[in-house]
């Protein structure tokens, strides 16, 4: 009698335990809200990478290349105190060095970018480092190549346009120029930047002095 009420006790635990968990609610889903693919075709090198430019002008030549890279994911709960949805994020940053302007560019992107507030557009970005001055940075390009589509970055005056994808352009396909009114990277100076998967910056108009930086060697590491 005493196993029997035993057995009977036992069952009656796992069906009350079975019918809380019905009443549980589901946890949330972790969403995936991580970059597309292209923004790594299009901005992140790696050691060994190196891009040699000639300014049209004055003959002077810019050797830029890859110093550090890095890649990483962030996984965020739903109390994270960013105020993003829920989900697994990543980002990456390219630091490079030119040997002419005696700088650091960093180009990167976060996939935490990507909202309503710019269109749910993935973003690229350019820094400016140098010895004495502050750090300064602008849009390079994003990933909705629609004509005449504008991003406005809140770090300078100038709006960033995408002008036109180039079909081919001296021995690249598929180039995307993008306009910078005021491009605080550039001294404020109007430009163009020809960007292209798997090559990076491929061209770079200064519009206001005619000078144009073209590229003339290059070495691709992703």
């Amino acid at each position: 009698m005493k196993q029997h009420l035993t057995a009977v006790f036992l069952l009656a635990i796992i069906l009350l335990q079975s019918c809380c968990k019905k009443n549980e609610p589901a946890p949330d889903p972790y969403h995936d809200y991580k970059m597309p693919h292209e923004m790594l075709d299009y901005g992140y090198f790696k050691p060994g990478t190196y891009w040699v430019y000639q300014d049209s002008v004055s003959g002077a030549i810019d050797s830029v290349w890859v110093f550090d890279c890095n890649y990483g994911i962030d996984t965020l709960s739903k109390d994270n105190s960013y105020g993003l949805p829920q989900g697994v994020y990543d980002y990456f940053k390219t630091k490079t060095r030119s040997s002419y302007f005696n700088a650091d560019y960093y180009y990167w992107s976060n996939s935490s970018w990507t909202s309503k507030l710019n269109g749910y557009k993935s973003i690229l970005w350019r820094e400016k480092i140098t010895v004495g001055s502050s750090v300064v940075q602008t849009i390079v390009m994003t990933n909705k190549f629609v004509p005449k589509d504008k991003t406005y970055p809140y770090t300078q005056d100038g709006v960033v346009t995408f002008i036109t994808r180039l079909e081919t352009f001296q021995s690249f396909s598929q180039v995307c120029v993008f306009n910078d009114s005021k491009n605080i990277t550039e001294d404020n100076s109007n430009s163009n930047f020809y960007i292209v998967k798997n090559g990076g910056i491929v061209r770079k108009e200064i519009l206001y002095t005619n000078y144009t930086w073209k590229l003339i060697k290059y070495q691709i590491q992703q």
